[in-house]
């Protein structure tokens, strides 16, 4: 994952964190001077995990894409309904 930049923020560019997820100091960026590059505190790369966690986990609670096989059966099975169904 790449630093979050200022630049990404929308608004301006003052960036206030209430939970402290966020290093209060920003520094340049060596690619680019032009970029500032703020990081993540320890809570905030906890929380980052968190929610990596809740975002694997709601993905697992989906189906799994039907195979081929099956795909083909369900449009051999709609094809076969009489038209207006």
């Amino acid at each position: 994952m790449r630093p979050l930049e200022v630049e990404d923020l929308p608004g301006p560019h003052q960036l206030q964190d209430p939970y402290g997820l966020v290093e209060p100091e920003r520094r340049r960026s060596p690619q680019d001077r032009r970029r500032s590059i703020v990081g993540l505190t320890d809570a905030g790369r906890a929380r980052t995990g968190q929610a990596e966690e809740a975002r694997l986990a709601a993905e697992r609670r989906f189906p799994a894409p039907p195979d081929e096989q099956t795909t083909a059966t369900h449009i051999r099975a709609q094809r076969a309904l009489p038209p207006g169904r």
